[in-house]
């Protein structure tokens, strides 16, 4: 049964509580889902999730792991859930989110890539984005 919860705890805003939230709405999985994952209490993730507490280090990992995500997403630390390197240098170099850099990678076997080569490499384009009204 949830609590009512009188005042929000200190840490309820800061990157790794905010983010476990966002990605258990996302994946559409319960606090006790993820419990049950980790193997701790639904009560150690409700803690984590209102920033009361925070895992340890090997829990950490196991956690993104099971989430899917790279660790320093979860602490806030990179804004690219990818755990894949590739993604997330890319990210870092051209700006881009991790979706579309998966999603670029995603259409390179087919012409994708020579339409939007064509597309950013024109003076065109670059005088459509760097227009200021």
């Amino acid at each position: 049964m949830p609590r009512n919860r009188k005042e929000i705890p200190q840490g309820y805003y800061e990157p790794f509580p905010s983010t476990l939230r966002g990605l258990l709405s996302q994946k559409n999985m319960s606090q006790q889902e993820i419990a049950n994952r980790l193997g701790i209490s639904r009560q150690t993730v409700s803690a984590y999730c209102d920033g009361t507490a925070y895992p340890s280090v090997k829990l950490l990992i196991k956690m993104s792991n099971s989430l899917e995500t790279s660790s320093d997403y979860l602490l806030g630390i990179s804004n690219v859930p990818s755990r894949n390197e590739d993604i997330q240098i890319a990210s870092k170099t051209t700006g881009l989110s991790g979706k579309a850099i998966e999603t670029l990678q995603a259409v390179k076997d087919n012409s994708a890539p020579e339409i939007i080569n064509g597309l950013l490499e024109s003076k065109e384009f670059i005088r459509i984005i760097c227009r200021k009204d």
